[in-house]
């Protein structure tokens, strides 16, 4: 597995103090491996190289070193303090840079060093750099001797030289023996001054050690003098002796309280006297008993019902084969529901007239439980007007069954008021319906006789009732006339054009329009590609808004569409491709786009606030597959000082809002408060590049810090007070760390190095070595991982080697006819490449009734 080092790189440019000028500064690392594992607790060989003036310069300086990583794969090291290769740290004129280091590092501890990373030293500690000069000749002053070696004067070192509180624990020789008489000791020593049992007995004055000296539960056994005779007085032992306390065989007998005798005939009894117990019994039992003491029996009968505890009997204690006669039973009015089997109470186990009304369920009998020769009595039926024609069986009606007055017989009929009667020969009476007077000689009532009743063809001319004479030259006029049509309009046209009145609406001639049965035009030769051409030479007299086909869109009442579709909107002008053919649309529009601000097609707001346009080329000759704004009545190219409104453009799908593609420039934003926003992680296959301007318009690249953790820094600066500090971080980034970070400090000043005593996420605590009480600037950095630092699921979908493949041949050029583009698609768990399934493609349409 190839391991790799974090690109974060911090050089803590921290003094380290010798003898003579300080040569070395320190540097720190994570590492981790390619599994982006942290290399925790293992040697790590490393190479370090100063580089002059470029990344590739000369190396003026190399050494090796193998430090041990921390836990959290951490190396620190002090550049200079390794095993030299080449060069020398002292001979460095830092004045001569830039310079840049360079590492090279084996993560097993060797010296096969896989890792190179090169970063430019961006400040050089000014001890190093003074350092670098070498003054010469004859030392002053407070030196003596000559440079570039001079050494401090006899006697230069005064108390004026020694700064206050500079002289710490290694100025001071261990042979010095600074006399008692010259430290102001007095009511000076603390605790953290003794060093462990450094204060004996003969140190502590009698009667010094008082309750309040003696830590609470302090007091163990070994403390206690084994002669000390502690009076019984100073313990308080009331009913706190337990059996644990007592010694084997320390109870003796007088010890214990109990009334009576103790002697080798009494025993103590457990009601606390000391009695005689009573003799074994023997010899034969009696009462209830049987057999002879001390193991008698009970006797046979002698367990009754009163020996007997009342619920005593349970079912386990009577025999499986008791077979308990039914007298000694009381089961009157017992035996409920749930003691009775299924089926188990047949017909001879019900007695005759059990089965009442009141014990039959409703609706339970059936036709089969009736018997078939029941002969049910009519009283015991409910059937008043019951009976339909379905219960009547064929011919069961009679004729005297049928209940009439008169007589029935061959000569009668029975008649609809329920009589026998004879009918007469001829009728008689008022006629109605289509008839009217009386029978027996109704006649045809007026207006009984419509085209229904008219057979077809039946009306000939002769039935026609007219003025005038019928002939070839007559027409039936509306006024009942036969009479001759006085002369026509006249005129001539063109073959295919349909007519149009002319001359004041006296002559037929030629209209705009043709028709040749197949095709239809307007102002222009018929076409055949074209259902309906219509052509139109714009007149520049009349001015703007000239259009060849308007449709215009109005409406009595409001008429809300219901959804984007063919039926559910409402359209001034509609276009409509029934077949989804290849390079088939429901609308076009073409132009030559000779000029500028022209376009194929554009759809707008009635007076312009917001438009947008397809096939559009700008006032800049640049064209546009799709163009729009709203910026056109309200000024653009400047923030808007006033309110303002308006989306240029709004993409909106279920996988993807837009896609953008250039063979040059993929996409370019612009925007005064800010060019965009994201709402959601940003993938960037590539470099993240910002342009920063400086005072004189001359705009430098740089490039974003990146990491394969998500991570948050903070830097500041700070004093060292007496040898500490402590840095509390800012709220805002303490909120975003997920963990406590890695801090790196570097001194400013003289002192004799810092180490970071303490780190959590809320700050850190700076003390200064060796007991050190220095007051001096410092700056810090500090570097954590977020709190959002995770895998995202997204993140590994396009961290796969094929996404970016897939992607481009997602965003497939249509121009390109020699192939075809890939379908992409969300499965529910992870985007999917390839074809799409058919389940997903296809539209489920409506049924459309014709």
């Amino acid at each position: 597995m190839k391991n790799r080092i974090l690109l974060f790189i911090f050089i803590l440019f921290g003094i380290t103090t010798y003898s003579q000028s300080p040569q070395g500064f320190t540097y720190q690392a994570i590492i981790r491996d390619g599994g982006n594992a942290l290399v925790a607790s293992a040697p790590i060989g490393m190479r370090i190289s100063v580089l002059q003036t470029t990344s590739t310069g000369t190396a003026v300086y190399v050494e090796t070193q193998n430090p041990t990583s921390n836990a959290n794969g951490l190396v620190t090291l002090t550049v200079g303090t390794g095993t030299v290769v080449s060069g020398s740290m002292a001979t460095i004129d830092w004045s001569a840079g830039p310079y840049f280091i360079k590492t090279e590092t084996d993560p097993t501890g060797g010296t096969s060093y896989t890792i190179v990373g090169t970063s430019q030293i961006m400040s050089v500690p000014y001890a190093l750099y003074a350092g670098s000069s070498s003054p010469i000749g004859t030392a002053g002053g407070s030196l003596a001797g000559t440079y570039p070696n001079p050494t401090i004067a006899s006697g230069a070192v005064g108390s004026t030289e020694i700064t206050d509180g500079a002289i710490v624990n290694a100025d001071v020789s261990a042979s010095a023996a600074i006399a008692y008489s010259k430290l102001a000791l007095s009511n000076s020593i603390v605790n953290g001054d003794l060093t462990a049992n450094s204060v004996t007995t003969s140190k502590v004055a009698d009667g010094t050690v008082t309750t309040n000296k003696i830590f609470d539960n302090t007091i163990l056994n070994a403390d206690i003098n084994a002669a000390a005779g502690i009076a019984y007085s100073k313990l308080n032992l009331s009913n706190s002796i337990q059996s644990g306390d007592l010694t084997a065989s320390s109870v003796t007998i007088p010890k214990i309280s109990a009334t009576g005798t103790a002697d080798n005939t009494t025993y103590l009894r457990g009601d606390g006297q000391w009695v005689a117990p009573s003799a074994t019994p023997s010899g034969a039992a009696g009462g209830s008993l049987s057999g002879t003491y001390p193991n008698p029996s009970i006797a046979s009968g002698a367990v009754g019902s009163t020996e007997i505890t009342d619920g005593a009997i349970v079912n386990a204690d009577v025999s499986a084969s008791a077979a308990i006669a039914y007298s000694k039973l009381a089961l009157s009015n017992s035996i409920v529901n749930g003691d009775l089997t299924a089926n188990s109470v047949t017909t001879s186990k019900v007695a005759d007239g059990t089965v009442t009304t009141n014990k039959i369920f409703d609706n339970t009998i059936l036709n089969a439980d009736i018997n078939a020769a029941a002969g049910i009595a009519y009283s015991k039926l409910n059937l008043s007007n019951s009976i339909q024609s379905g219960d009547l069986t064929a011919s069961s009606v009679t004729i005297p069954k049928i209940s009439a007055t008169g007589t029935a017989d061959n000569t009668t009929y029975l008649r609809g008021d329920g009589q026998w009667v004879a009918p007469s020969a001829t009728p008689s009476g008022a006629a109605g319906g289509s008839l009217a007077g009386t029978y027996p000689n109704p006649t045809i009532a007026a207006n009984a006789v419509g085209t229904t009743e008219i057979a077809d063809a039946s009306v000939t001319i002769p039935k026609i009732s007219a003025t005038g004479t019928a002939s070839s030259t007559t027409f039936l006029r509306g006024d009942g006339q036969w009479v001759a049509p006085a002369g026509g309009i006249t005129g001539t046209g063109a073959s295919n054009y349909l007519t149009k009145w002319t001359t004041g609406g006296s002559v037929i001639g030629n209209s705009l329009v043709q028709d040749n049965g197949t095709s239809v035009s307007v102002n222009y030769p018929v076409q055949g590609s074209a259902q309906l051409f219509v052509y139109r030479q714009q007149q520049t007299a009349v001015g703007d808004g000239q259009a060849t086909i308007y449709g215009y869109r109005d409406r009595n009442s409001q008429n809300q569409g219901t959804n984007y579709g063919q039926n559910g909107s409402n359209t001034a002008l509609t276009g409509m491709s029934f077949w989804g053919d290849d390079y088939s649309f429901g609308v076009g529009g073409w132009n030559y786009n000779d000029f500028t601000r022209t376009g194929g097609v554009i759809g707008s707001e009635i007076y312009a606030a917001y438009w947008g346009a397809l096939g559009y080329k700008s006032s800049s000759t640049q064209f546009y597959g799709v163009y729009a704004t709203t910026a056109l009545t309200v000024g653009s190219g400047y923030l808007p000082t006033n309110e303002t409104i308006g989306i240029g453009g709004g993409f909106f799908g279920n996988l993807i809002g837009s896609v953008t593609k250039g063979e040059v420039i993929g996409q370019l934003n612009s925007g005064e408060l800010f060019a965009a926003y994201n709402s959601g992680n940003v993938y960037t296959l590539g470099k993240n590049v910002e342009l920063v301007e400086a005072a004189n318009h001359v705009k430098t690249p740089v490039y974003a810090v990146t990491s394969v953790e998500s991570t948050i820094y903070a830097k500041g600066s700070a004093k060292l007070v007496n040898g500490q500090a402590y840095i509390s971080f800012d709220d805002s980034y303490k909120q975003l760390l997920g963990e406590t970070p890695e801090v790196t400090v570097t001194p400013k000043g003289n002192c004799n190095g810092v180490y970071i005593a303490s780190v959590d996420k809320n700050g850190f605590t700076i003390r200064e070595m060796n007991n050190g009480t220095s007051t001096v600037a410092i700056s810090w950095i500090s570097v954590g991982n977020r709190i959002d630092n995770r895998m995202d699921k997204a993140t590994e979908m396009v961290s796969d080697p094929s996404f970016d493949r897939n992607i481009q041949q997602v965003l497939f050029n249509d121009s390109n006819l020699d192939g075809k583009g890939m379908g992409i698609w969300w499965d529910g768990n992870a985007i999917r490449f390839g074809n799409i399934p058919a389940h997903l493609t296809t539209v489920k349409r409506p049924i459309e009734h014709k």
